[in-house]
């Protein structure tokens, strides 16, 4: 990156994150934000192994109000190379693994709305098969089975 100038006036400090430096007025780098159910947000997840972090888009689509832990309800997309799942999380003051903000209206989402789509239509077509193919297991059963074994209750 260089060296890092500004021309604005109103930037006042500079942030290191990680081998990057960004220069930003303190007030706007930490604020207090208003979100509301609907909203879209960057959710970022410290939970991974060996200390990594990745970042999510969600979306706000409910809150608890609970009195002594108001929780924030996030659907969230969790994309890897092979998959797509949506996953939910529960924010609230004791999420220490994961940070939440929202999302500005300038950021594209990176998700594609099709790839996770594709994704859920490939998982209902696995599950459709495995229940084929476990009620062809039944039927074997039956078939097979049915005639050496008794059933419980009838024995009685």
């Amino acid at each position: 990156m260089g060296n890092l100038k500004t021309m604005d006036a109103s930037v006042d400090q500079q942030f290191a994150v990680g081998a990057v430096t960004i220069a930003a007025n303190r007030d706007a780098a930490i604020r207090a934000e208003v979100l509301r159910v609907g909203d879209a947000v960057r959710v970022l997840d410290k939970s991974g192994y060996g200390g990594g972090a990745k970042v999510h888009t969600g979306v706000i689509v409910g809150f608890e109000p609970f009195k002594e832990q108001p929780t924030i309800v996030i659907a969230y997309i969790d994309e890897e190379y092979t998959k797509a799942e949506m996953k939910m999380l529960y924010f609230n003051d004791k999420s220490e693994k994961f940070e939440l903000l929202a999302a500005q209206p300038d950021t594209s989402v990176e998700i594609e709305r099709s790839k996770v789509l594709d994704f859920f239509n490939r998982e209902e077509q696995k599950k459709a098969l495995e229940i084929q193919e476990i009620k062809a297991k039944r039927r074997y059963f039956n078939k097979y089975f049915g005639k050496i074994m008794l059933d419980e209750a009838a024995a009685k």
